[in-house]
């Protein structure tokens, strides 16, 4: 995004307050399950064009108020599907090594 000129900002654990000052200018917003958009939140960001949502769900974002401004919002379930799988294999493998009676 940055090589295309969008300026990125990655925030964490931003409280309602928070989340209100800094999306006022905001073009699209990715969030995790914790960062929950209110109508507060929602009716605040004035040049919003999407919401990505990257968990299994879009219940963190209110969807009617995301409808009335005309902002789709989409998620994305499988996200972190390939990291899930390569802990499994990496588990199967230290378990059949017997790594954890040898500590």
């Amino acid at each position: 995004f940055v090589d295309e000129g969008f300026q990125v900002e990655e925030c964490v654990g931003l409280n309602e307050d928070e989340l209100v000052k800094k999306i006022k200018d905001v073009h699209a917003i990715g969030v995790r399950s914790k960062t929950k958009l209110t109508p507060r939140v929602l009716k605040a960001a004035e040049h919003l064009l999407c919401v990505g949502c990257f968990c299994i769900g879009t219940d963190q974002t209110d969807l009617k108020v995301a409808a009335e401004k005309a902002i789709p919002v989409f998620n994305a379930p499988y996200a972190n599907t390939r990291s899930v799988a390569e802990l499994v294999i990496a588990e199967m493998i230290m378990l059949a090594r017997q790594a954890g009676d040898r500590s």
